[in-house]
């Protein structure tokens, strides 16, 4: 049973936080919630959310990724162990596995987000309405 910490470590994956401004002007540290800013939950809930459907359903990140690596869920009909480890120039699937499944979560959290801070989903729908408008010429 491999551990998952050390094997990011060991890999050298870089998991990226979100950005903290949507489309370009809509800025999450600015909407607030009992003292939560919307990039905090953003942040905090890429740990904690469960993944509601697909072969991860009901897993926390953590748990999702555990089980990857440990071979008991498939990666493009794969084992975890089969994948290549990449190398200082070029990114193996291991790396690409980990990212993808860690992108998927932190999808899983934008989306609660949206749901716990509506303002932030209807600020940012309208400023790509905008952005829309801009590029059309209108």
């Amino acid at each position: 049973m491999l551990n998952l910490l050390y094997e990011i470590m060991n890999l050298k994956v870089r998991l990226t936080e979100p950005r903290e401004i949507k489309a370009k002007i809509v800025d999450l540290l600015s909407y607030k919630k009992n003292d939560t800013t919307a990039y905090q939950f953003w942040v905090q809930n890429i740990g904690k959310v469960e993944a509601p459907s697909g072969k991860f359903r009901g897993l926390t990140l953590k748990q999702a990724l555990q089980k990857v690596i440990n071979d008991e869920i498939r990666i493009g009909g794969k084992k975890y162990s089969s994948l290549s480890d990449g190398d200082q120039d070029f990114e193996g699937g291991k790396e690409y596995a980990i990212k993808k499944i860690y992108q998927t979560y932190k999808d899983y959290a934008e989306k609660r987000m949206y749901a716990e801070y509506p303002e932030v989903r209807l600020a940012v729908e309208n400023a790509l309405k905008t952005k829309i408008k801009v590029l059309k010429g209108n």
